[in-house]
């Protein structure tokens, strides 16, 4: 069973711990944990920057040269894209990133102008099948955060065997699991909030009849 460790977070404060100390308490007095899976390293070195400029290449029809801001520098970046424009807000791999396919990328010379980093597609970060151009993020995006984060991808996948759960009921969902972390970890456990329903004050008289 694969369990959220963003979830959990909804019913027990986990924000200093470390996941896979985590999964070894839990496997210790629980469940035998089978593995810990970081979504977001996939992303590592990938931030959403702003285009400020796009220009053409000296030397190449198709391709562009832009200036990107990434929230701590502008940097020049070469793109082959053609849905890209000045305000739009993107994906950006910087220079050390590792993208699906073990791609690296690297500081690289576009056919004599020098590329620090790559604006990617939603088929290069592996979150969509649409390689035609550029992911193109909303304007209200913040420039300069991690892509995991903004994407919903900052979490951690615990796999908890489940031939050791079969016992244990109240451990079959993400509510039953925050409780038992919090017992583990001896934190407070949040349980959940169910709105109360408003009363109806009005006498409403039900007539029930039998043919």
């Amino acid at each position: 069973m694969k369990i959220s460790l963003n979830w959990l977070k909804d019913y027990v404060d986990l924000v200093n711990e470390k996941p896979e100390e985590i999964g070894l308490k839990f496997t210790m007095a629980s469940a035998e944990i089978e593995g810990v899976e970081n979504l977001g390293a996939a992303f590592n070195n990938v931030v959403t920057a702003k285009i400020l400029e796009i220009s053409p290449h000296p030397d190449a029809d198709k391709l562009q040269v832009t200036k990107i801001n990434n929230g701590k520098e502008i940097l020049q970046v070469v793109c082959g894209a053609r849905n890209i424009a000045v305000g739009q807000i993107v994906p950006l791999a910087e220079v050390g990133a590792v993208l699906p396919g073990d791609f690296k990328i690297k500081v690289s010379n576009k056919r004599g102008v020098e590329s620090f980093g790559m604006l990617c597609s939603g088929n290069e970060l592996g979150v969509s099948t649409d390689a035609e151009g550029i992911l193109i993020l909303p304007e209200t995006t913040e420039i300069g955060k991690s892509f995991a984060e903004i994407s919903g991808k900052d979490d951690y996948i615990i796999d908890i065997d489940n031939k050791s759960l079969t016992h244990r009921p109240d451990l079959w969902g993400h509510y039953g699991l925050g409780r038992e972390f919090a017992a583990i970890l001896k934190k407070e456990f949040k349980p959940l909030n169910f709105p109360i329903p408003q009363t109806n004050e009005q006498n409403i008289e039900i007539k029930v009849t039998f043919e």
